[in-house]
């Protein structure tokens, strides 16, 4: 009878050996956690941002309008 399982075994290809588990007492390192910022900080910042952005705005509206002022003196067809 061994000898038909030790052919069978053979057959099948090499045992999964059994290694004992053991268990841990130590303890896992964690990672730090980020902190977050406080919405003050956060909503400064992007005040700053609008700011920025609504200025760059009103220059180019206001670009806009003297350029479309020049183009309609320099066509207008009521002059003779």
């Amino acid at each position: 009878m061994s000898n038909l399982l030790s052919k069978y075994n053979s057959m099948i290809g090499p045992a999964i050996p059994n290694f004992p588990v053991q268990l841990s007492t130590e303890t896992v390192p964690t990672l730090p956690v980020p902190s977050v910022p406080d919405e003050t900080d956060a909503r400064e910042d992007l005040s700053v941002f609008f700011g920025i952005g609504m200025t760059v705005n009103i220059v180019m509206i206001i670009a806009f309008v003297v350029w479309g002022v020049k183009q309609w003196k320099k066509n207008d067809t009521t002059k003779e």
